[in-house]
């Protein structure tokens, strides 16, 4: 169990800016412990040039280092040409030459499509890899100044003692400060790719307090959707309050087993009748 911090720019205004921040995402992610297969015709940070807009230049393959969950990285531009991009896949396997294998998520954004609110800045990414789970945070704040360019939070199905298993996994993707979104994939057997929702997956059960009760912190359970409904402990909401943003806490979401979490603050976790400023997002840091 491993966590990385970086911290460096965020400049998609040229070649060398686009080269910086996605060859350093992987050099942190190595050192994290996330483990880059040798499939053929991955990117060539060397020569890589900014793509066109909504395109992507190149992609890296990646796996947990037990093997059990494999990732498909794509960098490129957005909608605009300064605007950086990341698509994400997840599966269970890969062919070796750039296409994974076994039931997987959709392919999906997780970057704001928006400017950094400066190019020069340094902002923080925050990465956490464990056999059972990845969460990156990427450029903490410097998408208005606030919040993250993008969050992706993938972690495996657990049992009722808060063991991994291998039902299946969930991605969690932030890339605003107004939309989460999760998707459910099982591969056990039958496998299948479920629909993403944007509500739906955490249990609000009320307005939380202002402070801690009692030194517990109020942390709202996340779901998977296998069809049958199953816990997910690799992320979670949280009263800001209890746990300010880029603190960590602990709690044990699922069972007896106490995970470590960063608060990433407010980012627009769906609640009905409630503003997004009542709950924050928060992902496995550990």
């Amino acid at each position: 169990m491993t966590t990385r911090t970086y911290t460096s720019p965020l400049d998609h205004t040229t070649d060398a800016g686009f080269r910086a921040w996605g060859s350093e995402l992987g050099v942190n992610l190595a050192l994290a412990g996330l483990v880059q297969t040798a499939d053929t015709g991955q990117i060539n940070w060397g020569t890589a040039v900014r793509p066109g807009t909504n395109t992507a230049a190149g992609y890296e393959i990646w796996r947990l280092p037990d093997s059990s969950l494999y990732f498909k990285f794509e960098f490129g531009t957005a909608g605009g040409v300064s605007l950086s991009n990341m698509w994400i896949t997840v599966g269970t396997g890969s062919n070796g030459s750039g296409s994974l294998t076994g039931q997987q998520s959709t392919r999906s954004v997780f970057f704001s499509g928006n400017v950094a609110a400066s190019a020069t800045t340094n902002y923080a990414t925050y990465l956490s890899v464990t056999n059972n789970s990845l969460s990156i945070v990427f450029k903490m704040n410097s998408w208005s100044g606030s919040y993250p360019m993008g969050v992706c939070v993938v972690g495996k199905s657990v049992d009722s003692s808060g063991a991994p298993t291998s039902v299946g996994f969930m991605v969690i993707r932030s890339n605003s400060s107004s939309g989460v979104t999760a998707q459910s994939v099982r591969t056990a057997a039958t496998a299948e790719t479920f629909s993403d929702v944007s509500s739906g997956y955490a249990a609000f059960p009320g307005l939380p307090a202002s402070s801690l009760a009692g030194g517990n912190y109020q942390a709202y359970q996340f779901f998977l959707n296998l069809p049958d409904v199953q816990p997910f402990a690799f992320a979670c909401g949280v009263a800001p309050a209890d746990a300010p943003k880029l603190t960590t806490f602990s709690v044990a979401l699922v069972g007896g087993v106490s995970r470590t979490y960063l608060s990433l603050g407010s980012l627009g976790l769906t609640v009905s009748g409630y503003t997004s400023a009542s709950f924050g997002l928060a992902a496995i840091y550990e």
